[in-house]
């Protein structure tokens, strides 16, 4: 069984999806906005093209689709997927044992493409 869907969404690099700040004396670390918008959208559009919970191992493939020559780095952007898909594409990412990742130059669109799939 695989999950599979193509849309024009970009994910914020790992640099800008976590963020940090002191409460109580301490250090926190939560999700920026964009990264929860980011997450919010990938998570919709799981659902709507039926992505299923799959069980046991599984694999991520992902290519990421830029307009133009130096946008983002690829594997800066696999960290928002991962958490975006948890609970809807599998339970835990941890479920990962593979990952497959391209990025494509000068495509036209940007965007990603995403298929999760039992190993």
């Amino acid at each position: 069984m695989a999950n599979y869907l193509k849309a024009p969404l970009i994910p914020p690099s790992v640099n800008s999806y976590w963020r940090s700040a002191y409460k109580g004396g301490r250090i926190i670390h939560y999700i920026s906005k964009a990264g929860r918008e980011f997450k919010n959208a990938l998570a919709l559009l799981a659902k709507v093209n039926k992505f299923k919970v799959l069980e046991g191992d599984v694999v991520l493939e992902y290519t990421l689709y830029c307009k133009k020559q130096g946008r983002k780095d690829l594997d800066n952007t696999l960290k928002a997927i991962q958490d975006a898909l948890e609970g809807i594409a599998y339970k835990n990412d941890k479920q990962i044992v593979e990952i497959r990742a391209k990025k494509v130059r000068n495509a036209g669109w940007d965007g990603i493409e995403i298929r999760v799939s039992s190993l």
